[in-house]
């Protein structure tokens, strides 16, 4: 590194105490009356649809008095909504007011990150004397296309349909050009609980209509749910499928070289469902290390230079890394004069806040150590050098 890791700690203790304390005094004032807000407002709205579909379907029933009650209910959330807003000193809820009605609205961004980066990003790389670029998400299409190209091209990573961006950092560093990407693929947990909630007015109306004996109305709904489930489980086969990803992928323009194309994958189930390309032409490349090669595959098209990069200092480093991010697995791709790492990382990396918990000191130190420790492998791999690994 280019400065001792005691003396950029100080530096970060400094930065914390001027730059980040004064601003997240202020993030946290705002986060804190936001989530109350939150919780009183979303909470009950959900309860009124909740409550309301209670009611359509007692109702649907013959059982009014059931249907009542959830009506009741539903109504007694919108008072209660209605009271917490009209009470609340958050200056994001806005009343507005007219000669026959007053009404509120809530707003609020839950990337409560984004901003804390967009003032604080800039003064962390600074503390490292690298020239970077570090963005929260990707802002141009153009990026995230190139991007995802380039990983469909990878052996290293697997086949998918949805793909987000994270944390993007871009620069060089001891004269080496770096690109991090903290991404995921497939389908989160939210996907799956909003394509749940989107089945249960199907349920609903067919529920209805069953009642009612209106059979054409039901055979209706009956085609329209199929047609739905069928783009649904396509999406499903592409995203739950095939291996999803979560982690972060760091990619580094190699100095050194090489024509060949080798890649280094675990032996794990992790990898099970990897779709190698063209892998007839590539051999499997026996190493000198049993004990890595008990842990990992590796393949090449060209086994001497596969060799020449993959020395044992290279593989103990690589191991290494991997229990410094407390990785679940670590592959490496050369190709195209590049090295390409991918991490499965269950964490959020670059931390800085969130909207549901408060951030401190311990925080901001996570997110150096983290960036520490990826800067570091251009001096752990010992990339700005011309030598062989």
């Amino acid at each position: 590194m280019q400065k001792e890791k005691e003396a950029l700690k100080q530096e970060f203790k400094e930065f914390y105490k001027q730059e980040i304390v004064p601003i997240l005094k202020k993030y946290e004032k705002g986060r804190g009356m936001d989530v109350s807000t939150f919780k009183n407002f979303f909470i009950p709205f959900g309860l009124i649809f909740f409550f309301a579909f209670l009611s359509a379907y007692f109702g649907s029933l013959n059982n009014f008095l059931l249907a009542k009650l959830f009506l009741l209910s539903a109504f007694g959330s919108f008072v209660y909504i209605f009271i917490a807003l009209s009470k609340s000193q958050n200056p994001n809820v806005k009343k507005t007011k007219t000669s026959s009605s007053v009404s509120y609205s809530f707003t609020v961004d839950l990337n409560y990150e984004k901003p804390l980066k967009e003032k604080l990003a800039q003064g962390f790389i600074n503390i490292f004397g690298c020239k970077f670029s570090w963005t929260k998400e990707l802002d141009k299409a153009d990026d995230n296309k190139k991007i995802e190209d380039k990983l469909k091209t990878l052996n290293i990573f697997p086949k998918f349909g949805i793909i987000r961006f994270d944390d993007v950092i871009t620069g060089l560093y001891n004269d080496v050009y770096i690109q991090i990407v903290e991404l995921s693929t497939g389908l989160r947990l939210f996907d799956v609980i909003c394509l749940t909630i989107l089945l249960i007015p199907f349920w609903g109306m067919f529920s209805v209509a069953s009642g009612k004996g209106n059979n054409g109305l039901a055979f209706f709904i009956c085609v329209f749910f199929i047609i739905f489930m069928f783009f649904v489980l396509r999406i499903a086969k592409i995203n739950l499928f095939n291996s999803s990803i979560k982690g972060l992928t760091v990619t580094f323009k190699f100095p050194k070289k090489f024509k060949g194309h080798t890649f280094i994958i675990e032996k794990a189930i992790t990898s099970a469902k990897l779709h190698l390309k063209d892998i007839g032409k590539y051999q499997t490349v026996n190493l000198e290390s049993p004990e890595f090669n008990e842990k990992f595959k590796v393949y090449s098209n060209d086994q001497i230079e596969a060799r020449y990069l993959l020395t044992t200092a290279f593989m103990q480093r690589f191991e290494e890394i991997k229990m410094a991010f407390e990785a679940k697995y670590i592959r490496a791709e050369f190709k195209d004069g590049e090295l390409n790492m991918l991490m499965g990382v269950d964490k959020d990396l670059f931390k800085m806040g969130s909207f549901f918990e408060e951030s401190s000191y311990h925080t901001f130190l996570q997110v150096f150590e983290e960036i520490y420790s990826v800067l570091y492998l251009t001096t752990y791999f010992k990339l700005d050098e011309n030598t062989g690994l």
